[in-house]
């Protein structure tokens, strides 16, 4: 029944033999099991041992007590009601699994997001990398603010729109560095700016329901949309953004538009501030709200920041959506979205059903960061970082290059498309693979478009990598792009 020398406890081992006993026919259903001082005395350990071990089987439902009579090794054991009765040889049937619901069918019909970075082996100089650099955190700044913390996460079920402190703190930074004029009521934090579209497609999209995207369109929105049941309608954009004389001329069914205007998502195109009025002027006409994705706003190189669509609309038509994923890590897995009135309520439901609320003690550090000021002096200070990175990479690009591609997107943020001159759409994944081979990561950037795109085209994020990097990165790609065009295996 047990081994002394085990070092397992003997009411366990006790436990454990006596189950075996039961399932493998020797205790019947039914069979009486011995006294706990007959099994105590027989087995020579204390009856508390063999007490405990009883009770953990009747708990378990191998054997139950009947007053007056004894124990007895039940008739219908849990172990024939949960698993096939393969003991007894006979064939296992396994019953059919219920329906997956409408949305669930949708969304196993959508292709997984394929820039997912995390799952892929890291290169030397690889450009799939959407993250700020790990250098660049600041961290002495970030262990003071954790430190006025004192390491203590509280014990309250928190507001799902999120702490106080916080959104006063977002507040108080979007008005300063965006021009975003909200009140702290308005705003809700989010763990990312991609669980605000998910709450809105929960909120606006109904199955069937025309949803005006940019072509080619931020995967993470696309398949939100999509899921939801939403008809994504692809409006083209160039170098400088949407195009709103190419929106629908009946959007009267349309409830929400979604778009970069900052920094498109993958081109990389600016909206002048006319075609954001033309946008809001057609949202306004037909009733729609208008999605700002300001994911990488705080980053222009070429010129100040233009005029948030928030800020030039004048009929509380655009839901402003942001996130601390690119000026400082995406671990934190904080965002916000500064809403409408009419949407603040709806909003907080959807928030508080999906998620409770987000982490309070990175809520907490964060705002306290925020606060000090600090966090605005790291998003200069990485601004100039960035600035010399990108320069690195247009004069890579230039050195080693050439008229061999053209640049898109090097105004703004972190990523930059760089469109291949004289490769075939069909020769893209050569050329990846060819990168590859040399130590270099980059993305096709056709799985993003809805339509085929104009040419062949790669996505390549920079500011992750060192200024030597870049350069010597885009070297190498010069080879993968010479050998893909040679037919070089």
């Amino acid at each position: 029944m047990f081994d002394e020398a085990s070092d397992k406890p003997l009411h366990v081992q006790i436990y454990a033999g006596l189950r075996e006993r039961i399932l493998d026919g020797r205790l019947r259903p039914g069979t009486r099991i011995p006294s706990s001082r007959s099994l105590a005395a027989d087995l020579n350990v204390s009856r508390t041992t063999v007490l405990t071990a009883l009770g953990q089987l009747r708990a378990e439902g191998y054997v139950e007590a009947t007053r007056g009579s004894g124990t007895y090794v039940t008739r219908v054991l849990p172990e024939k009601r949960i698993r096939p009765p393969d003991r007894e040889g006979s064939s296992s049937i396994v019953p059919a699994s219920p329906p997956l619901s409408a949305f669930a069918s949708r969304l196993a019909a959508i292709p997984p997001y394929f820039a997912n970075t995390n799952t892929t082996e890291r290169l030397p100089f690889d450009f799939r990398l959407a993250e700020p650099a790990t250098a660049d955190f600041p961290l002495a700044d970030w262990k003071l603010a954790v430190r006025a913390e004192q390491g203590w996460p509280g014990t309250d079920y928190l507001a799902p729109e999120g702490l106080p402190e916080l959104r006063a703190a977002i507040s108080g930074y979007l008005d300063r560095s965006r021009g975003v004029v909200a009140p702290p009521e308005r705003i809700v934090v989010l763990d990312g700016a991609q669980q605000g579209f998910d709450l809105l497609a929960r909120l606006l999209v109904d199955p069937g329901s025309p949803v005006v995207v940019e072509d080619p369109p931020y995967q993470g929105v696309r398949q939100v949309m999509e899921t939801a049941g939403g008809v994504l309608v692809g409006v083209p954009v160039d170098d400088h953004g949407l195009d709103p004389d190419l929106l629908p001329e009946d959007g009267a069914a349309t409830r929400l538009v979604c778009v970069a205007p900052s920094h498109q998502f993958p081109t990389g195109g600016v909206m002048p501030v006319a075609r954001r009025l033309k946008l809001l002027e057609w949202a306004n006409r037909f009733g729609a709200f208008v999605v700002e994705d300001d994911y990488d706003g705080e980053f222009m190189y070429a010129t100040r920041p233009l005029q948030t669509l928030f800020s030039l609309d004048q009929s509380s038509r655009v839901i402003y959506l942001g996130t601390f994923s690119k000026t400082l890590s995406p671990e934190l897995r904080i965002g916000y979205a500064v809403l409408p009135e009419s949407l603040v309520a709806a909003f907080r439901a959807a928030k508080w059903q999906s998620h409770r609320f987000s982490a309070p003690m990175t809520q907490r550090v964060l705002a306290k960061l925020i606060a000090s000021g600090r966090f605005e002096r790291h998003v200069r200070r990485v601004r100039r970082r960035n600035a010399f990175r990108r320069e690195a990479f247009l004069r890579g690009a230039e050195e080693h290059l050439g008229t061999e591609v053209r640049v898109s997107g090097a105004d703004a943020g972190g990523h930059m498309l760089l469109w291949l001159n004289d490769i075939a759409l069909g020769a893209l994944d050569e050329v990846v693979t060819h990168a590859a081979s040399v130590g270099v990561g980059v993305l096709p950037a056709t799985p993003y478009f809805i339509r085929k795109p104009p040419q062949a085209g790669l996505l390549l994020f920079h500011v992750a990598l060192s200024t030597e990097e870049i350069v010597e990165g885009l070297r190498r790609l010069r080879i993968a792009i010479d050998r893909t065009r040679n037919g070089h295996a």
